[in-house]
């Protein structure tokens, strides 16, 4: 059983938008969770609460098609885990000795999988605003379904 839950309004006439909030919750809960028995508050979707919000799912493929798929795209054809590994960097913090730690792999391999991952994206260096889209396109991934 997965439950999502709106805030509470103490306005009668914002009790749809509870229902869609409560709504977008279980739409990830279900996606995320692994449709695990899960209850899940709209409030604690961070930045799901945008993407959920977007009233066009074409403009999320769209993004994602822009930002990630190429990315993806190369992990299919080579049998690489590129999307993987720049996951687990935003997760560790971007933290380098981290994350090659949690990908069992030596701190040199994962800066030469971060160094591919910037030519194939035809990203000269890992901006605010290129890990900012990176990090949503990401996100993006995991509502579509796309890993």
């Amino acid at each position: 059983v997965n439950i999502g839950i709106g805030r509470y309004y103490d306005n009668i006439t914002k009790i749809q938008k509870s229902y869609n909030e409560a709504q977008n919750a279980l739409i990830v809960s279900k996606k995320l969770l692994n449709g695990e028995n899960t209850v899940l508050h709209f409030d604690d979707l961070g930045i799901y609460k945008l993407l959920t919000k977007l009233e066009d799912k074409e403009d999320l493929e769209i993004f994602y098609k822009e930002t990630l798929y190429p990315l993806s795209k190369y992990d299919e054809e080579n049998r690489t885990d590129l999307v993987r590994t720049l996951q687990e960097y935003f997760v560790c913090g971007e933290n380098l000795t981290v994350t090659a730690k949690k990908l069992y792999v030596h701190v040199n391999t994962l800066k030469y999988r971060m160094n591919r991952i910037k030519e194939i994206l035809y990203i000269d260096d890992f901006t605010m605003e290129n890990k900012t889209s990176l990090y949503i396109a990401l996100k993006i991934a995991d509502l579509l379904d796309k890993k």
